[in-house]
């Protein structure tokens, strides 16, 4: 049964943080999760800067933080869950349930499509009609040469000065990165190679993707911040003078990359794999951690090099794979959710949803789907005057509720989300 206290739940958009408010999310942060003093810092100094916190007393809170996304051609202002803890006394006493639905009728009156966030674990989120939208696959990648863990002690037991060691390193590494591409970091680049790098970003997402968080600027020196935070970098890849892809990678336990996207699949994408495996070395993020195998979170672009086994021969060895929904979406605002689509292809629905969070989007709706969509709630008034109106319906709404709604209507279109904070 929940025991909480309407009144403690507190709504505190950014211009009203207090340095109190910051102490108090800190410490639940560090009470609840398992981060770095450095991303720590990282989080509260840069990130929650944006972010609406929901709390409850001292006990409990959420934060949404604003993400600019592009979704079908048009930018909108999305908000992402983030932050979501109770202190372990107070747990079971509905304290986040109300935050949850307190977050629900503040991004309903925003006038929100949907709101989106990455479970700890799946279970907490479905009986609120948060459905699974973003399913990728993660890889674990030994290095081509098995060995190279151990390169150094061997050159030390071989008695190897320290010269010849490093000329021995020096021309080991040059044999195994024959491939023409470098890695550089994002800090390294000049103002026009960055503005280059965000072009083509765009770029490639707006031809894939019909939802995805805008490339700009802006976005890639917070997410460069957030790698650094996590003993990593936002780094890119260069051929032939070319920017032709990136890399955003943390490194708290092992090297693992958070995003890693080729904007030109016949370059090869296992070459960019091999550069991956030398840079992280040179820099002695292989080194200092005694390993020799890179975990890729976010695969889409590199899915169909590691399924395929002959693209992998040549040493690439794929130690661990593994499927899951890393992302889970929840409408909010039916209305919106529904205009934002955009497609060629002409569909009318007729549909009756069944929300028990947000009674406005509750009853039957007739819906347009096209370059222009629409939808309107059902009433015998509008229903004869509807621009769409289907004669064949025959007054037949197909029950649904909010999350099978949106699953249905997400299914149909290309999502590309892979948020950390």
């Amino acid at each position: 049964m929940s025991r909480y206290d309407k009144a403690k739940v507190k709504i505190i958009k950014p211009c009203e943080r207090t340095k109190k408010l910051e102490e108090v999310c800190r410490r639940l942060w560090e009470n609840n999760f398992d981060d770095s003093t450095e991303y720590i810092s990282f989080y509260f100094s840069d990130r929650w800067k944006e972010s609406t916190t929901i709390i409850y007393g001292e006990e409990s809170m959420l934060h949404l933080n604003p993400y600019r996304m592009q979704l079908f051609g048009s930018e909108k202002t999305i908000y992402y869950i983030v932050g979501v803890c109770t202190d372990k006394a107070y747990r079971h006493r509905g304290y986040m349930d109300a935050l949850l639905r307190e977050s629900f009728r503040y991004l309903y009156e925003k006038d929100a499509p949907f709101v989106y966030l990455m479970p700890a674990d799946e279970k907490i989120y479905l009986p609120y009609d948060f459905t699974n939208v973003y399913t990728v696959n993660s890889f674990e990648i030994v290095s081509r040469n098995g060995e190279r863990k151990n390169i150094d002690n061997k050159l030390l037991a071989a008695g190897y000065d320290k010269i010849a060691q490093n000329e021995i390193k020096a021309a080991f590494y040059a044999e195994m990165s024959s491939n023409e591409i470098e890695i550089i970091g994002y800090d390294e680049l000049s103002e026009e190679q960055k503005s280059e790098f965000i072009i083509r970003s765009e770029k490639i997402m707006s031809e894939i993707f019909d939802c995805y968080v805008k490339r700009d600027e802006f976005y890639f020196e917070q997410k460069n911040r957030e790698m650094k935070a996590c003993g990593g970098e936002l780094a890119v890849f260069v051929k032939a003078g070319k920017i032709t892809g990136y890399v955003m990678y943390i490194c708290e336990d092992n090297p693992e990359t958070v995003e890693t996207v080729i904007f030109d699949e016949r370059d090869g994408t296992e070459k960019y794999i091999d550069e991956l495996f030398e840079y992280s070395y040179r820099k002695g993020d292989m080194q200092k951690k005694g390993i020799s195998k890179l975990k890729f979170d976010e695969s889409y672009f590199v899915d169909k090099i590691l399924n395929d086994e002959r693209n992998v021969k040549g040493g690439q060895k794929i130690l661990k794979r593994q499927t899951f929904g890393l992302l889970m979406v929840r409408v909010i605002n039916i209305k919106s959710f529904v205009k934002m689509f955009t497609t060629e292809c002409e569909e009318n629905m007729y549909v009756e949803i069944e929300d028990d969070f947000i009674e406005e989007n509750n009853g039957k709706w007739n819906i347009h789907l096209g370059r222009k969509s629409m939808v309107t709630e059902y009433s015998e008034k509008n229903d004869t005057q509807s621009d769409f109106c289907d004669e064949n319906r025959n007054d037949k709404y197909k029950k649904m509720t909010i999350s099978q709604f949106g699953e249905h209507m997400l299914q149909k279109n290309k999502f590309y989300l892979n948020e950390m904070v």
